[in-house]
């Protein structure tokens, strides 16, 4: 299975746990603001930090760009001050463009100003992993 972790993040937060998911999948996390190539992917994980209750437009541009028919299905992970799953916008984005969505996503608190400054912590770092392997699992992966 070709798989392939991208993530968006202002604070940090998401990239710690894009890390955390490439490391159980065995590749590399790849930032959407920096050069990298997508060639035919069967699960693109993809990480977001939640700002203003929305994925962050940058997110939703690099979605708009990515090559029609070469992802198949799409795993969602964030990290918000509120926990909430706030992914919904992304998902209808993923879902028209023909990408299947897995029905289960990964929310986790993130810290904001001085508030939850610890977060994510080694658990909340310990539950994305067993996210990811659950999910690789589940879709006939590692």
């Amino acid at each position: 299975m070709n798989i392939e972790v991208v993530y968006y993040t202002k604070t940090g937060h998401t990239e710690k746990f894009a890390k955390a998911v490439a490391e159980v999948c065995g590749v590399r996390a790849n930032n959407i603001v920096e050069p990298h190539v997508l060639g035919d992917v069967d699960c693109l994980f993809i990480g977001t930090g939640i700002y203003g209750g929305k994925p962050a437009p940058e997110l939703f541009k690099y979605i708009d760009e990515l090559p029609v028919n070469r992802i198949k299905h799409a795993v969602i992970f964030s990290s918000s001050f509120t926990a909430k799953d706030q992914t919904e916008l992304l998902i209808n984005n993923l879902r028209a463009k023909g990408i299947e969505v897995h029905s289960r996503r990964f929310v986790s608190t993130g810290s904001f100003l001085f508030l939850k400054r610890k977060r994510p912590n080694t658990s909340d770092l310990e539950r994305v992993r067993a996210y990811t392997a659950k999910v690789l699992k589940e879709l006939g992966g590692n």
